[in-house]
């Protein structure tokens, strides 16, 4: 078995031993949706975004949350995929990390999950040899410390609206706290 992870334009190989970790960690891996979805767009799909002025602020610029919304059906998965592939591809020391959300996988994709998935994405490893699981609060404070081993990070979260309003309020809450710690941090949320 091996794991992509993608860091800026790198790929590391993860083995079998650390996949051990990783699942630990958090079981949710969103790099086979996110290599699945981007096979799906053709050349050309979703250059308006990427050439916006709205876009280019948030990715080079002083805006911190880039929200797109639009009718189920839209292609705002396509445009995060997009985004994500987009963003990775990029020669600067950068950490990408996605989340694709799903109303029916709710019961799985518990805040701290996702919290654990995005710092599963960002390759960080600590708790793995005490055998301990970390807290919601834990994971947030571990994610903070992440985020500081990149110049910038981008976080994309597809179909914020498909999760329940009482976690996505908790989710939300802790990734604006980070953004809040550190001017590095940019999101974008589909809906």
């Amino acid at each position: 078995m091996h794991i992509v992870i993608h860091r800026g334009n790198r790929e590391e190989g993860i083995d079998i031993t650390h996949r051990a970790f990783f699942d630990w960690l958090s079981p949710l891996n969103f790099f086979p949706q996110q290599q699945e979805i981007s096979q799906m767009w053709q050349p050309g799909t979703g250059n308006w975004l990427l050439e916006s002025p709205h876009f280019e602020e948030w990715k080079s610029g002083s805006t911190r949350t880039l929200w797109c919304r639009g009718i189920p059906g839209a292609g705002k998965t396509v445009l995060a995929s997009m985004v994500v592939d987009h963003l990775s591809a990029d020669n600067r020391d950068i950490g990408v990390a996605c989340i694709y959300l799903n109303h029916k996988e709710v019961d799985s994709s518990t805040p701290p999950k996702l919290l654990a998935a995005l710092w599963r994405q960002l390759l960080y490893k600590q708790h793995y040899k005490r055998g301990t699981s970390p807290s919601q609060q834990e994971v947030a404070g571990i994610l903070t410390s992440s985020l500081k081993e990149f110049s910038q990070v981008f976080i994309v979260i597809d179909a914020i609206d498909e999760y329940p309003e009482d976690q996505c309020f908790i989710l939300l809450k802790h990734l604006t706290e980070q953004m809040g710690l550190s001017l590095s941090v940019k999101l974008m949320l589909t809906s």
